[in-house]
């Protein structure tokens, strides 16, 4: 009957039973369902004070990956996310000093393969225009192509966004949806011997090699990211995980779809960077 996630029910057990006892006491006559709203209310107020996100300081990074651009591969499915996006943001309390990047359509992706990462003393635009004029990222990018291809489309499925139960009630820097993409977790999983060997070949520097999946199902597409100082928050954020665990009610019976036929090489910071990607309450 409530909207909460099962896991945070045992906290609230006693205030429930106490308020439920207490307006027994204070009128003989107290039905059911004035107890169940008493119980509620509480139940909101602790809910509202729990839900919240934390943000992360925006930092140099630069990432080798093999990816999928859904604008790419698929305009309606980008079309959909840009809803959820604006739904999202509209639901945001506003706060000071928090920036909150929205990922650009040209910009939304999944990564299957990372295959190499650095954090940057440099800008990340001179870092990638720098990589791009080696010629081993020219010989890899010819590899990926060659090699690579696609033999058939794939379906992939947006089922939910990640919600990290452990957490108990913050999501960590950013909104993510989890993509089950067809077949191209196992397909990759056989290819990345042949990858990892062929950046041996070329001498590429490799560091934190391997799939973005993380022995799940799924990969990720970032939409929102949350900036600002060191272990800042955004409070009561009780109405975006309460449309969060609603659409992903509704994404098990009718998941998200994504005509999946090209995948590229991308060089790109955590952001693929914007020059400006920040939106701030301020």
């Amino acid at each position: 009957l409530f909207p909460f996630r099962t896991e945070q029910l045992s906290p609230l057990v006693p205030m429930i039973v106490l308020t439920a006892k207490v307006g027994r006491c204070q009128n003989n006559v107290f039905e059911g369902k004035s107890n169940f709203n008493i119980a509620f209310l509480c139940f909101s107020l602790y809910y509202q004070q729990v839900m919240k996100i934390l943000c992360e300081t925006r930092k140099e990074t630069l990432n080798l990956t093999i990816s999928a651009r859904v604008a790419e591969n698929d305009r309606l499915a980008v079309s959909k996310i840009k809803s959820l996006q604006t739904d999202i943001i509209n639901l945001l309390p506003p706060q000071s000093r928090i920036g909150v990047y929205i990922y650009p359509e040209e910009t939304l992706h999944f990564s299957i393969l990372n295959l190499t990462s650095f954090d940057l003393d440099i800008n990340f635009s001179s870092a990638r225009n720098f990589m791009e004029q080696l010629t081993w990222y020219k010989s890899l990018k010819n590899y990926i192509k060659q090699q690579l291809c696609i033999p058939e489309n794939y379906t992939g499925n947006i089922k939910k966004f990640y919600l990290n139960k452990d957490k108990d009630g913050v999501i960590e820097k950013s909104i993510t949806l989890n993509i089950n993409p067809g077949g191209l977790i196992e397909d990759f999983n056989k290819l990345k011997g042949s990858i990892k060997e062929e950046l041996y070949k070329l001498g590429i520097p490799i560091n934190g090699f391997g799939m973005k999946n993380y022995n799940t199902e799924f990969l990720g597409i970032n939409i929102l990211r949350f900036f600002g100082e060191d272990q800042d928050f955004i409070e009561n954020c009780d109405k975006v995980y309460a449309y969060m665990e609603n659409k992903n009610r509704e994404f098990e019976k009718e998941p998200i779809k994504l005509k999946i036929n090209k995948i590229c090489l991308v060089v790109s910071d955590s952001y693929l960077s914007n020059q400006n990607p920040c939106i701030s309450h301020d």
